[in-house]
């Protein structure tokens, strides 16, 4: 310490009161607050790298992946007719039947599974009306310009088609040096983007998670690992994922 910062202090401290002085050498943290702090208990969640650097994958099913698939299932009636799906038909394989056709977009022609090699910030890449649903899951966190995309995806719906996608709230970085990660949204951020890039739509939005589900995704928990309780519950303070169902007239 400097001094005469020192000398200072020395000069301020004779001038408190000798009773006052003994009051906070001598004080005690209560207790009850000791027990608190001693009580939390950081197990295997005490590490500067996460259990599973892939989310959960490694371990089972990732934690966004969980909330994704249930929102999904809540809207099966929707996948029907033309479907696109981003990335991978494993999205929808088990909720739709015969009669619906699913094509898979990629920006990455390396995708063997892909049928439509175009990238989704560019607007016009996907054709006008040429689909009854579009599956966005996690699509949206790496492009340069999310109103454009929504907009490009909004107008590659036919009359009367529905646009389904999730975009993480919370998660770890996973971009790729060509196409960095670059978003997360809350709730009403996202709503006031799909307002302005998809005029005349029917939106419905929903979020998922708490901070235990939150937690579990950031340190690569698998949803597995976790109780139903755990998965269940919904606390608008910590979301891990933010849904949107959109539907066009006609």
């Amino acid at each position: 310490m400097n001094p005469r910062v020192r000398r200072v202090l020395r000069r301020f401290a004779r001038r408190v009161p000798a009773r006052a002085r003994r009051a906070v050498v001598n004080a005690r943290v209560p207790a009850n607050v000791v027990r608190k702090v001693r009580s939390v208990d950081w197990g295997s969640l005490r590490r500067a790298e996460p259990i599973d650097g892939s989310g959960g994958r490694a371990r089972g099913t990732a934690v966004d992946d969980h909330y994704a698939h249930r929102f999904l299932r809540a809207h099966r009636d929707d996948l029907r007719g033309r479907i696109l799906v981003f990335r991978s038909e494993r999205w929808v394989a088990d909720l739709t039947d015969d009669s619906a056709t699913i094509g898979v977009l990629d920006l990455d022609p390396a995708n063997a599974a892909a049928t439509l090699i175009a990238d989704l910030a560019e607007a016009g890449s996907l054709g006008q009306a040429a689909f009854d649903c579009l599956v966005l899951v996690d699509a949206l966190r790496d492009v340069p310009d999310v109103g454009t995309a929504v907009s490009n995806a909004w107008a590659s719906l036919a009359p009367g088609g529905v646009l389904l996608l999730t975009i993480p709230a919370v998660d770890a970085v996973r971009g790729r040096p060509e196409r960095p990660d670059r978003w997360r949204f809350l709730r009403p951020g996202l709503e006031e983007v799909l307002r302005h890039a998809c005029p005349g739509a029917d939106v419905e939005m929903v979020g998922f998670g708490n901070l235990v589900s939150s937690v579990a995704l950031l340190a690569g928990v698998a949803a597995e690992e976790l109780r139903d309780a755990e998965l269940d519950r919904q606390d608008d303070r910590y979301p891990v994922v933010v849904a949107a169902r959109l539907r066009k007239a006609g």
